[in-house]
């Protein structure tokens, strides 16, 4: 399956910048790589790996230039515009992601994940055509975790629209759909935050963390919470578990230093 570009896009978000050692890794990647394609200039596997390798190591001029290489062999595949969306998305670029996840639509009308990634980027824009993309999912799918992948884009659409007592609705039926979808209920938490009702934003985080005890954005968010509610102990704990296990977490990072400086 393909992986989600919303949730996907949050490591751009909140990550410090790119690993200098990964990039030094990724580097050696790339000129094996290469090496192996001079080797079997036919083989597509060694070219998508060799894009992965230029995305992981945030080269997204060279990853554009292989795409259209690609393209220039075949430009029915789904796949690659989707590739390609992912890439305009980390260059900031939600106009031509857009443009590009709909060009993988029309290549494969029936992909449910590539609809989903669609219908995020537009419910990040407030576009009324991502609640239709939810409502068309919930409504179709027999499959209980891509209705609650439906349900999370209509809470997020909703949420992004202000209305947040329909963005817990919906982000509670995702839940009772998939009970172990970690992100309905950090999206459910941060409404409440937002909402300052702090206790439910810390339970409903509590049961987000007893499905993955080591998800660092749930000790970001409890963190804030706690802040939040005045408990500044228990905040700078929650910042220091966070970047225990991402210590490339910035906001957390700024958060923590923060209250370290005013002791």
């Amino acid at each position: 399956a393909l992986l989600p570009l919303l949730f996907g896009m949050s490591l751009f978000g909140c990550s410090t910048g790119p690993d200098k050692k990964a990039i030094a890794q990724d580097t050696s990647t790339v000129a094996r790589l290469r090496s192996s394609i001079a080797a079997f200039p036919d083989s597509a596997a060694l070219r998508i790996r060799l894009l992965d390798a230029y995305e992981s190591g945030r080269d997204i001029p060279s990853a554009m230039q292989l795409l259209d290489s690609l393209f220039a062999q075949d430009s029915t595949v789904a796949y690659l515009h989707y590739r390609k969306a992912r890439l305009w998305l980390s260059d900031h670029d939600t106009t031509r992601a857009i443009s590009s996840l709909k060009r993988a639509m029309a290549y494969a009308p029936d992909n449910t994940d590539i609809l989903l990634e669609l219908g995020y980027v537009l419910s990040d824009r407030g576009d009324a055509e991502a609640r239709t993309i939810a409502e068309t999912i919930i409504n179709v799918s027999k499959d209980p975790d891509t209705r609650s992948r439906g349900r999370l884009l209509k809470g997020i659409y909703y949420s992004n629209k202000g209305d947040k007592a329909s963005a817990l609705k919906e982000y509670d039926a995702s839940i009772v759909d998939n009970y172990t979808f970690m992100d309905a209920f950090i999206e459910k938490a941060i409404v409440l935050y937002e909402m300052k009702k702090y206790d439910d934003a810390l339970s409903t985080l509590d049961k987000a963390q007893a499905i993955r005890p080591a998800d660092a954005e749930v000790y970001l968010w409890k963190g804030k919470c706690q802040q939040a509610s005045g408990y500044r102990a228990e905040a700078m704990d929650d910042y220091r578990k966070c970047l225990g296990l991402d210590p490339g977490m910035k906001e957390a990072s700024e958060l923590l230093a923060i209250l370290e400086a005013s002791k």
